[in-house]
Formats: structure tokens, C-alpha cells, sequence
């Protein structure tokens, strides 16, 4: 790695007692994306392989959204890739956890008007409901699997009912429809599939 002239001695120190004393609200993006080579690179200075990933993905949300060849592609060895490709996974899996919401919708017109709020992904929208009609998750459904994902997420969440809106360019057959509502019931889960 090139040197740039600039001391970095005990830069990680200073770094990590920082997020210790302030949290990361008072990080810069490249100061995030530090951290997170840290612990695919737990010796070398990643100063500047931060600043680089940082200019080429602008910024931390850019850098997560990459794929590991992009990441590659743009400086990061195979380590540092898998481990940013990691980071992502887990804030995924926290954000999937974590979508409980409060607004309920007891009614087909508050139903209706929370439908509007949600933004329909690629491949369709799943919405889950509990036994009191309280919208407790919702997420974009993946391209393959989705039968999958909505059965896992309907039971982490002990949905009584769930919602899949389907994107106008690639809507669900009425078999896959049907197919999909039949494997639901089996988990006593109500399932409804529309067009938002």
C-alpha cells in the first residue's frame, strides 16, 4: 500500500475511544467504513483504502448496498469484501427483526389508506398483520425463495395475516396465488395478494 506521508500511529486507538465516548453519530463516512475494515484487516492502517471505498461508493449506504465483486472491483481484497458483504447481512437481519409497527388498520379503509404509505418493491411487498390487525412487518420480497420468506417471516413475527402487494410489471399468477395461500394456511396465516 502506498504511504502518503501522513502519521496514522495510534489513529485506531483514538478512533475506537471516540466510539466509545460519542458513538457514531460523530464519525465521518470514511471513520465508519474504518471500523468495518478493522475487523477484516486487525493490523494494517485502512486509512486510506477507507477514503478510497468512501470517494468510489459515496458514502457508507453506497459501500453496503455494493456487491463483493464491485467492492473488489474498487480496491477491497476478497477479505474486506466478505466482511462489508457480512456488515450488510447483519443490518439486514436487524432491520427484519425490528420492523414491528404500530399503526393498525381495523378497518378496509384504514387498510386502504396504510397500503398508499408503503412503497412496493421489484419483485412485490410483504405486509404482516397480527391476530388484532396491528401491522406489526413489511419488507420487499426477494426474486427467488419469496414462498419461503414469507413463511419464515410470518412465523418470526406470529403474523395471524399477511399481505403480499405485487408490483404491476410482475404479478403473481393465480396459481402461484393459490399455491402460496394454500402452503399459508397450513401455518394458520391468512393471506391476501393485490395490486396496491
Amino acid at each position: 500500500m502506498e504511504k502518503t506521508g501522513v502519521d496514522h500511529s495510534g489513529h485506531r486507538k483514538r478512533l475506537k475511544k471516540a466510539l466509545m465516548e460519542n458513538g457514531l453519530s460523530s464519525f465521518s463516512p470514511h471513520e465508519v467504513i474504518e471500523l468495518m475494515l478493522y475487523t477484516a484487516l486487525p493490523r494494517r492502517d485502512v486509512n486510506e483504502l477507507a477514503h478510497r471505498l468512501d470517494d468510489a461508493f459515496g458514502g457508507v449506504k453506497g459501500l453496503l448496498d455494493a456487491s463483493e465483486s464491485e467492492l473488489i472491483g474498487a480496491g477491497a481484497g476478497p477479505a474486506s469484501a466478505r466482511t462489508i458483504r457480512a456488515y450488510m447481512d447483519c443490518v439486514k437481519a436487524y432491520l427484519d427483526l425490528s420492523r414491528c409497527l404500530s399503526p393498525s388498520a381495523r378497518t378496509r379503509g384504514e387498510l386502504e389508506k396504510l397500503i398508499k404509505t408503503v412503497s412496493v418493491g421489484e419483485y412485490g411487498t410483504l405486509m404482516l398483520f397480527s391476530a388484532a390487525r396491528e401491522w406489526i412487518y413489511t419488507s420487499d420480497l426477494p426474486k427467488d425463495g419469496y414462498e419461503r420468506f414469507i413463511a419464515r417471516r410470518a412465523l418470526s413475527c406470529d403474523a395471524a395475516s399477511a399481505l403480499v402487494l405485487m408490483n404491476r410489471e410482475r404479478p403473481l399468477t393465480e396459481e402461484e396465488i393459490s399455491k402460496l395461500r394454500a402452503d399459508m394456511r397450513l401455518i394458520d396465516v391468512e393471506l391476501t395478494a393485490a395490486m396496491p
